[in-house]
């Protein structure tokens, strides 16, 4: 805001309060407006990212996921609502399995949505549909989106690898009742009736967004642009004033907040949601 202060009286300096042109005055406040944001968005680029790592365990015993809570915090009908669901993610095995971040019970018909590894191939589901899967057994960060959207009348659903198209199928209508998670699915429910996750996923996760709107193709090719987990705010900066971006999880960026710590659950939006261990066992403070 400083930088601003001094830039805006620069102007009013040049111009004089009676003399200025409007349209010179509102041009060069515009360009200032620029150079503020090119600044903000060079300091964001330079801050550290982390990502959540999940190994898997037939016992469930060490592994990690995020619980949004209630089945309220994301609402969605597959048969009535447009959304697109992002994330990056990385495999550690060539039989990857488990749920990068999905809704819904065990058998495929049961999922609300889910993107979801199994023996190495990853596919998406909404409404209790599956796409086609495709084979990941590389190392490399990829960029996975399922987009639900209604055209001439259906809704279908599309998912993207690496910004460009998979598959499109028409959605399917169920809908769960059962937290959403990411890291994990619900398996079950303790003697507390809490919901307990299962299926973790094999490898590493990081930049979760969910959107209240069908991107474009453009604009998911756009984020999985560079081929690394990307800051949302930095790179792609007209979409923070978007109410579309209902939440997104940073997975520990921005350690130099005011806490100091690095928070898993890092996150844009009001849904925080809650770790299954604790947090400094599983955030890698740099993303290689």
């Amino acid at each position: 805001m400083k930088i601003l202060a001094i830039v805006l009286a620069g102007i009013l300096f040049s111009f004089g309060p009676v003399k200025a042109n409007s349209s010179k005055l509102n041009s060069t406040l515009q360009k200032a407006k620029i150079l503020i944001l090119e600044k903000e968005i060079e300091n964001l680029k330079n801050q550290n990212q982390g990502y959540i790592s999940n190994l898997y365990s037939t016992k469930f015993a060490g592994d990690y996921a995020l619980s949004l809570g209630t089945v309220d915090n994301l609402k969605t009908s597959p048969q009535a609502d447009e959304y697109t669901i992002g994330a990056w993610f990385r495999v550690v095995s060539d039989d990857t399995k488990g749920s990068i971040m999905g809704k819904g019970l065990g058998d495929i018909g049961e999922k609300e949505y889910q993107i979801n590894f199994f023996n190495g191939r990853l596919y998406g589901i909404v409404g209790g549909t599956p796409s086609r899967s495709v084979p990941i057994k590389d190392r490399n960060w990829h960029f996975i989106v399922i987009r639900n959207q209604k055209v001439g009348g259906v809704f279908q659903f599309s998912v993207f690898l690496d910004g460009k198209l998979l598959d499109t199928k028409e959605s399917g209508a169920y809908i769960a009742t059962v937290p959403t998670f990411i890291g994990a699915r619900y398996w079950k429910e303790n003697s507390s009736n809490v919901a307990v996750p299962g299926w973790f996923f094999t490898g590493s996760i990081d930049e979760v967004s969910f959107w209240q709107k069908s991107l474009l193709d453009m604009e998911i090719e756009s984020l999985a642009l560079g081929g690394r987990p990307k800051n949302l705010l930095g790179e792609f900066l007209h979409y923070r004033s978007s109410s579309s971006l209902k939440a997104w999880w940073r997975m520990g960026d921005h350690r130099n907040d005011i806490n100091g710590n690095l928070v898993v659950h890092d996150i844009v939006g009001d849904i925080n949601g809650t770790l299954t261990k604790e947090e400094s066992d599983i955030v890698i403070p740099l993303t290689p």
